[in-house]
């Protein structure tokens, strides 16, 4: 299997997963961040999609998903009734944080193992992207454990200090 096709795979994997556990969680802000996330690994799998074919001509446009996050996130402050969880949510979001670790992990090696500068920048996006996604699963886990304590010391504010 090439590397393009396992990507396209592992990307279509993410979104199902994602759009699985918006259909388990209630609470409407939590869906909107796990549609966000969901719709990323469509994207990814598109510019995957585009990479390979024999002459591709790949871009990737910007999105302002932790714009979009930190937005829901800050309505929670708002919403007295964020604490609504299911006993099995923070593990789902474990599983989710692992695969984006995995993600992360494949696609910083391809980008040094490519010798396409384009692919190389594209791979090294998507990383960045997956890492994104790895800091939103983490703020989640935090969130869901203890909700009260993690919007009164508003941890959301610091997902994706580092772009």
């Amino acid at each position: 299997m090439n590397i393009y096709v396992y990507a396209m795979k592992m990307e279509k994997e993410g979104e199902n997963y994602y759009r699985e556990l918006e259909a388990k969680v209630k609470n409407p802000g939590l869906k909107k961040i796990l549609n966000f996330l969901a719709n990323q690994e469509v994207k990814h799998y598109n510019v995957l999609a585009e990479m390979s074919k024999e002459n591709p001509t790949p871009t990737m446009a910007e999105e302002a998903l932790l714009n979009d996050v930190k937005t829901v996130f800050s309505g929670f402050k708002e919403n007295t009734d964020v604490a609504d969880f299911e006993t099995d949510e923070v593990a789902f979001y474990e599983k989710a944080r692992d695969l984006e670790k995995a993600a992360f992990d494949f696609y910083t090696q391809k980008a040094e193992q490519t010798m396409i500068d384009t692919h190389k920048e594209i791979f090294l996006r998507i990383a960045g992207e997956e890492k994104q996604h790895i800091d939103i699963m983490e703020a989640l886990i935090d969130f869901t454990a203890s909700p009260e304590k993690w919007i009164e010391d508003a941890e959301w504010n610091n997902i994706g200090e580092e772009y």
